[in-house]
């Protein structure tokens, strides 16, 4: 399929070489004009809700004090995509460091825009002193995704 770009060029080929006027010229000219700024505004709108998107899919991470006492740091919570769970699943995975030697129970709470909880996992959280990987909480089919702000491990 030509580039939105080309259907005003070819209008202006069309008129040029039917030999119009000058005032049909300088239309297909502003036509051309008009049609590359729609595109171009078009193809900032979609990169916006990319952007968005992709924010959506990252998270803020808070971990409680007590883990991080023990040596437990969190470098960044993902929503985990379509096709590493089972069919109808949700969840959140975390890349977490071990600085010390861990096995503790905890709670992995997510949060919406205003704080409130929109969903809850329990985890057995193990690794040895200097280690570290990727940890996936999954989640009640029903969590609301697309409202998910903040990670918050206890």
């Amino acid at each position: 399929m030509p580039s939105p770009r080309a259907f005003p060029l070819l209008a202006l080929a069309l008129l040029a070489g039917c030999g119009t006027s000058e005032q049909a010229k300088a239309r297909a000219e502003r036509f051309e004009s008009k049609a590359t700024e729609r595109a171009q505004q078009l193809g900032a709108r979609l990169g916006e809700g990319v952007d968005k998107a992709l924010q959506r899919d990252t998270y803020t991470v808070k971990v409680a004090p007590d883990l991080a006492k023990k040596g437990l740091q969190v470098s960044r919570a993902d929503r985990i995509k379509d096709g590493r769970l089972k069919a109808g699943a949700k969840g959140v995975t975390f890349y977490a460091i071990f600085d010390e030697r861990l096995a503790a129970n905890a709670e992995l709470r997510v949060l919406d825009r205003e704080g409130r909880e929109v969903g809850r996992a329990y985890l057995r959280l193990q690794g040895p002193k200097g280690s570290a990987k990727w940890i996936n909480a999954p989640l009640d089919p029903h969590t609301p995704m697309e409202a998910i702000e903040t990670v918050e491990l206890r």
